[in-house]
């Protein structure tokens, strides 16, 4: 989505928890929309309203969205023919139990005061098992649901929200699973349980987060969290420049690639002085 958002939202868990000083270095730097993700935001869309009223992807081919500034967008047969077997897997999932579609889930524990995020899909099956859906409609990479931090700060905040009974019963099971429809073979399973959830937030989370508030965070570029970090760009219309931590990274790499192992290794032990929040 275009705008502005928040710097620990659990999307960029994966950043923030990697590189303490993101947050603070990226918060003014505009979220820079474009088609994939418009197209991604057109699709759960679809997918909300199949869930909610039990229809099928292919009644909204034709249908154009506008969103973002995309005003061209169009569900074609091939996006509706990909999510038909990952609809019917969720309702069959929650035959007897409940789910709810695009919840809005409080992440106070552990993110701070005011955090939360929405997770596609929360539902709790006639087992008891607790389980927490997230759709990526992008094309190219593979998101692996284990150990997947946006999917464990879901899962927490679907407890807290939908099943606060449960969290004094560490046991209870939790199943996280990405659907990735538009790649042949992808989406991915992940059962862990409430009290291991905890466990990472307290042990994990909290201290990091304490860190990035006290505004003591430290830039820590690594292929994971700068791959889609605003970051590494910056925003030079802003005044705002790319982050010499990242360049450095960069160099690094390549003089590695070259073989220069030597040069590298000095240039990694030099590199600790420029990583260091402005």
């Amino acid at each position: 989505m275009s705008g502005y958002h928040s710097p620990k939202s659990p999307s960029g868990a994966h950043r923030y928890l990697r590189c303490g000083a993101a947050p603070d270095f990226t918060k003014d730097i505009p979220n820079r929309s474009s088609r994939f993700a418009a197209e991604g935001s057109m699709l759960h869309e679809v997918a909300e309203e199949c869930l909610l009223d039990g229809g099928e992807p292919h009644r909204y081919i034709g249908r154009k969205y506008d969103i973002d500034g995309f005003d061209d967008l169009e569900v074609t047969k091939d996006m509706a023919d990909s999510m038909v077997a990952d609809l019917y897997a969720v309702r069959d999932d929650f035959i007897d139990g409940e789910f709810h579609v695009e919840s809005r889930v409080p992440l106070d524990f552990p993110l701070g005061p005011g955090e939360s995020g929405t997770a596609d899909i929360v539902g709790l099956t006639w087992r008891k098992i607790i389980k927490v859906k997230d759709w990526k409609f992008g094309e190219g990479i593979i998101v692996d649901a284990e150990w997947n931090e946006q999917m464990m700060l879901y899962g927490i905040g679907a407890i807290v929200k939908h099943y606060p009974e449960y969290i004094d019963k560490p046991e209870t099971p939790v199943e996280l699973e990405i659907l990735q429809p538009r790649i042949r073979g992808a989406g991915s399973t992940w059962c862990t349980t409430v009290g291991e959830l905890w466990k990472w937030a307290e042990e994990e989370v909290v201290p990091k987060i304490e860190i990035i508030n006290a505004g003591k965070g430290t830039f820590n570029p690594g292929p994971k969290q700068c791959f889609w970090c605003d970051g590494k760009k910056g925003a030079p219309e802003l005044g705002i420049k790319r982050r010499a931590a990242y360049e450095l990274y960069n160099l690094n790499i390549a003089r590695k690639a070259f073989g220069d192992l030597d040069a590298a290794a000095l240039l990694t032990i030099q590199s600790q002085a420029w990583f260091h929040p402005t």
